[in-house]
């Protein structure tokens, strides 16, 4: 579990909204943990430990012991990294490793994702409450926003995952390293959607990364013409 809390670039004021508390995944933690994973938080110099323990929990950030070094070695040894958005998320394509990326805003780079990742976003909420689609993120060029105040500026509250979100996405990693996985009718439907509305420029590159499958079921909104 890798969380990016802004405690090791001290970037809060430009990338606050990249950024979230270890502690608000506690719930996805216990939720592992009924599937039966051992949890390994890791991660360099973050703000604050975690506040839940048990033997299927390691706070190895703050366990004296990190080392990058033993980073490499231990996500070379999981079966999958949940992770929000952070630099060392990327060293799982090294190994090969299956991802869930949780709460992803800048979707501009969507196409930086590996094949075996799952992707949940944050929702763009305007102001007079419209959840904004895909197409008129594209249209709109929000999508290449990086910093906090470009969408404070525009007016937009980036929406966070629920918890029943992520457990979803989580069941569907799970299931997927599992090969019990159960493909729904019009998923693959909706995943051709998503890449539909991927501007054809070729400094982007191809989406080879899946939407987390029931988050696209549940927000039918996301999928809309702008």
């Amino acid at each position: 579990l890798s969380v990016r809390d802004g405690g090791f670039h001290n970037d809060a004021i430009i990338s606050g909204h990249r950024n979230s508390s270890v502690n608000d995944y506690v719930d996805s933690i216990q939720y592992l943990n009924q599937l039966g994973y051992q949890v390994v938080r890791i991660g360099a110099e973050p703000s604050e430990k975690l506040t839940i323990h048990g033997p299927l929990i390691f706070d190895y950030s703050f366990s004296g012991i990190r080392s990058e070094i033993l980073d490499l070695f231990l996500i070379s040894e999981c079966q999958f990294l949940v992770g929000t958005g952070s630099g060392i998320d990327v060293v799982t394509t090294l190994f090969r490793k299956p991802q869930v990326y949780l709460n992803i805003i800048e979707i501009s780079f969507l196409s930086w994702y590996s094949y075996n990742s799952i992707i949940i976003l944050k929702k763009y909420q305007m102001i007079n409450g419209e959840i904004l689609s895909l197409s008129n993120i594209y249209k709109n060029h929000y999508d290449k926003f990086t910093l906090a105040y470009e969408f404070d500026e525009s007016g937009i509250t980036l929406i966070k995952n629920t918890n029943e979100e992520i457990e979803a996405a989580l069941f569907e990693m799970h299931s997927r390293i599992n090969d019990t996985w159960e493909v729904k009718p019009h998923d693959d439907e909706l995943q051709e959607l998503v890449k539909s509305y991927w501007p054809n420029e070729p400094q982007r590159g191809n989406i080879t990364a899946k939407i987390g499958a029931d988050f696209l079921r549940s927000n039918p909104q996301l999928l809309k013409v702008a």
